[in-house]
């Protein structure tokens, strides 16, 4: 039994079919920044219970009326936000403690900080009470690799740039979190 789902931007979904399979999951649903620009409804499914984003990319999300159904989950509080603006339940994650752990196991020359996947992973596990969380298109990620990474989106060289992500770090915390919280984490095979 899958707990919740996490939907990532990961190339494998496009052209995968997967989104009424992502939508008939008996459980919530969790995307994050970048989701509305990527491939189709035909493959990422439309549902979305919680979104998880920074207080600077949410904006983003307002202007095309991007609503969870359940909770926003904000992080990474940049300068003046005024939660005025969406009237539904949030929540505010402090990922400090995460950060200084990843900052701790990173190679130099790369980003200091993780990908925003993580992010919804760290506040899934942490925030409901769950045993598993699937994950979905989060390629670089669960393979650790940065070398072939691609994603979608609407970039201006079309989701194919080199990462400053440090990807085997970020896999390492995937498994601490799992430890720390007893969550399931794993990936769809398709």
């Amino acid at each position: 039994m899958t707990d919740i789902i996490i939907v990532g931007h990961g190339t494998s979904l496009r052209g995968a079919g997967l989104g009424s399979a992502i939508d008939s999951y008996d459980c919530p649903i969790v995307r994050f920044n970048g989701f509305i620009h990527c491939c189709g409804v035909e493959d990422m499914g439309s549902r979305m219970e919680y979104l998880c984003t920074t207080t600077k990319q949410f904006r983003f999300f307002l202007k095309d009326k991007v609503i969870p159904t359940r909770e926003l989950w904000i992080y990474e509080p940049e300068g003046k936000f005024t939660y005025d603006q969406y009237k539904g339940p949030f929540y505010v994650a402090d990922l400090d403690e995460w950060l200084d752990i990843y900052k701790g196991i990173r190679a130099g020359l790369t980003s200091r900080k993780f990908c925003k996947g993580l992010a919804a992973i760290i506040i899934a596990a942490k925030r409901l009470d769950i045993s598993s969380i699937l994950l979905f298109g989060f390629d670089n990620l669960w393979r650790g690799d940065r070398r072939k990474y691609a994603t979608m989106g609407r970039y201006r060289n079309k989701g194919v740039y080199t990462s400053r992500h440090d990807y085997a770090a970020e896999r390492k915390i995937v498994d601490i979190v799992s430890k720390r919280y007893g969550v399931n984490i794993s990936h769809a095979e398709y």
